[in-house]
C-alpha cells in the first residue's frame, strides 16, 4: 500500500488511538485538537498540527471524529476534491438534535420510539416504566419491532436533546456461553 498523509481533526482529542495506529502502519500523520486544554493528548505518539486548515493541502486524507459542525467542513472539503472521512451537515443534525432524528426516523421508516420530556421531578426510571416499547404506523415495522427490547425517553436540555435507553426485558439468556460452569 502506498504511504499517505493523514490529517486527523478533533474537537477534543477523541481519535488519538486511530491516529497512532495509522502512524504505526507507516503513514504520515498530523493530529489537530481544537480544545486548547486537550491538545496534549497523544503527545509523543503522533505529530501535531497547530492549524489544520493550513495542513489540509498537505493531507491526502482528512478525518473528522465529531459532529457539532464538523460535517459542514467535511462536505466543503469533499466538494473541493479532498478525500474525507467524516459526517455531513445532515448527519451532524441527526446526532446533535435528537428530536430531529426522531422525526426523520418517523418520516423515512414509519417507526418511532416513544419519548417523554423529563423535568427535575420526573426520574428517568419512573418514566421508562410508563412508556410502551415501540410504536409505528407501518404494519411491517410493527411486526419487526413488536418484541423490541428497549423503551425510550427523551430529555431536552438547553444544548441538545438525547434519547435515554433502558432495557425492559431480559436481553441475554441466564446461561451464557461466556460464563464458566462454576459461576466464577
Amino acid at each position: 500500500m502506498d504511504k499517505k498523509n493523514f490529517l486527523f481533526v478533533s474537537l477534543t482529542g477523541l481519535i488519538s488511538d486511530i491516529a497512532w495506529q495509522v502512524s504505526k502502519e507507516g503513514h504520515e500523520v498530523r493530529y489537530f485538537i481544537a480544545d486548547k486544554k486537550e491538545r496534549d493528548i497523544a503527545d509523543g505518539f503522533v505529530a501535531k498540527s497547530k492549524d489544520w486548515e493550513k495542513d489540509k493541502e498537505w493531507a491526502d486524507i482528512i478525518i473528522f471524529d465529531d459532529t457539532l459542525g464538523q460535517g459542514e467542513k467535511s462536505q466543503a472539503l469533499r466538494a473541493g476534491g479532498k478525500l474525507v472521512i467524516g459526517g455531513t451537515a445532515y448527519s451532524d443534525k441527526l446526532e446533535d438534535d435528537r428530536s430531529f432524528g426522531q422525526e426523520e426516523l418517523k418520516r423515512r421508516a414509519s417507526i418511532s420510539f416513544p419519548t417523554a420530556n423529563l423535568n427535575p421531578s420526573t426520574t428517568p426510571s419512573s418514566t421508562c416504566r410508563r412508556i410502551p416499547a415501540v410504536t409505528s404506523s407501518n404494519p411491517a415495522a410493527k411486526r419487526r419491532t413488536s418484541n423490541a427490547a428497549f423503551s425510550s425517553e427523551k430529555k431536552t436540555t438547553a444544548r441538545t436533546s438525547f434519547a435515554c435507553w433502558k432495557p425492559t426485558k431480559e436481553l441475554f439468556p441466564t446461561k451464557s456461553r461466556f460464563s464458566s460452569s462454576s459461576g466464577a
